[in-house]
């Protein structure tokens, strides 16, 4: 029964309707970060970003294991670097689509409200550790702790997508059916 809800489901995947003669900002915004469009790629962004946290933590809990660490250490250090560059690149996004966003867009600083958001600090300090070692001579281990703040970028995913499920009533809902 429910593989063919799963199946019914991948088959009945909607394609969003956003329109290409939006302005940049918002055509982006419409497709990455919009949770009110069913078929963008928001929800898919989240996920990823969810697996890639908790891949995150897996590392940091192997790396305090010094027989797993010494041996695959270039690969512990490749996988945070490939990390940081893509929760980068998400801060980034979301920074320049802040002006987009209906929690920050009444605001006349839109991307300052971002920054000083509380999930906009989470981001900044998970990876923030990264680019103060280039910069700064710090203990390595206190780096490593420092790491462990990507727990509260878990936090993030996880409060966003139940706040999002509160916000839309689930199809059984919509069509009557009593969760």
């Amino acid at each position: 029964m429910q593989s063919n809800d799963l199946e019914a489901q991948l088959l009945s995947h909607k394609e969003a309707q956003i329109s290409s003669d939006l302005p940049f900002r918002e055509w982006l915004y419409a497709w990455l970060l919009n949770p009110h469009i069913e078929g963008n790629y928001q929800k898919t962004i989240e996920r990823w970003i969810g697996i890639l946290i908790v891949a995150n933590l897996f590392a940091l809990m192997f790396e305090q294991v010094p027989a797993i660490f010494e041996a695959y250490e270039k690969w512990f250090h490749f996988f945070d670097l490939v990390s940081v560059i893509v929760f980068s690149i998400e801060y980034i996004v979301r920074f320049y689509l802040a002006p987009e966003d209906e929690e920050f867009k009444k605001h006349r600083f839109a991307r300052g409200k971002y920054v000083t958001s509380p999930f906009a600090i989470i981001d900044l300090v998970a990876i923030l550790p990264f680019f103060l070692q280039a910069f700064i001579s710090i203990d390595l281990r206190f780096l490593r702790s420092l790491r462990l703040l990507r727990i509260l970028k878990l936090f993030r995913v996880l409060i966003r997508s139940g706040q999002q499920r509160q916000n839309f009533p689930s199809k059984s809902t919509c069509i009557g059916i009593p969760k």
